[in-house]
């Protein structure tokens, strides 16, 4: 479904929209793309049924190469030397330009044993939700008496960690 909500183009300056789909897995295991309609009969046959006009990018020459147009400096490229230099821009403005394994997406947190989630945050009851500040980072974990794989966390036990003062 067509979103009320846009995301700017960092190549471009300009607003595209968003569409949300049930589609549960995008090609090279990826969680979110960009549609290109001229590269894909299925982005394609989305964007007409939405109703969404776009700028033809891929212009497909008489031995069925394509080269990119409409594409600022990246217009005249080939697919695959576009794909490089639009990898390598994002690098250089910092926007991207990194491909993540899904397979390791949340790595870093189902790797933590007894304490859930990573995040620095005290729950301040006067605050709300604190971020831990960069000098305290990081967080060292109390020792625990057990560690059963039972139950509740183990963090409950220490009172002292719990209790912490709030950063504000």
């Amino acid at each position: 479904s067509l979103t009320e909500v846009t995301a700017l183009n960092v190549f471009t300056g300009r607003e595209v929209p968003v569409v949300i789909s049930a589609k549960n897995e995008f090609d090279g295991h990826l969680d979110t793309v960009i549609g290109i309609p001229d590269s894909s009969e299925e982005d394609e046959g989305l964007a007409k049924s939405l109703g969404l006009s776009w700028n033809s990018v891929l212009k497909t020459e008489e031995d069925g190469s394509q080269t990119l147009m409409n594409s600022d400096e990246f217009t005249g490229q080939s697919r695959e030397e576009a794909f490089n230099s639009v990898t390598q821009k994002a690098r250089e403005k910092n926007v991207g330009g990194y491909l993540t394994s899904t397979k390791l997406r949340d790595w870093l947190i189902s790797r933590q044993r007894y304490w859930g989630t990573p995040i620095p945050i005290v729950h301040c009851s006067s605050c709300g939700p604190v971020a831990v500040p960069a000098e305290d980072l990081p967080v060292v974990l109390p020792k625990v008496p057990s560690l059963t794989g039972k139950g509740v966390s183990p963090l409950k036990t220490a009172q002292d960690w719990l209790r912490c003062q709030c950063p504000r």
